[in-house]
């Protein structure tokens, strides 16, 4: 039977910190918003087209509007941990 070796060292990846990817898919998603949005608008599609370009619509809303919702989240996380930390210090004052 084969040993299995465990990886010792990080493979080298493109991670930016989570503001940054964050920014990135909000980028990407107002393509895709404004891209839906001038489908939809054309004359040249069909009615089906437009309804494909619809749902593309939504599904980017859907996403665009969970990852606000989490920043926000993590936000709030954040000023919580900092005021129960600062709330912690004072007691030993």
């Amino acid at each position: 039977m084969k040993e299995t070796t465990q990886e010792t060292e990080q493979k080298p990846t493109y991670n930016p910190d989570k503001n940054k990817r964050r920014n990135s898919l909000f980028s990407h998603l107002t393509s895709v918003l404004k891209l839906s949005d001038e489908k939809i608008k054309s004359k040249g599609n069909s009615d089906r087209q437009k309804q494909g370009w619809a749902r593309v619509m939504i599904a980017a809303i859907s996403t665009y509007g969970q990852i606000l919702k989490d920043s926000e989240l993590e936000e709030i996380e954040e000023r919580l941990t900092k005021l129960e930390t600062e709330k912690e210090l004072q007691k030993y004052r």
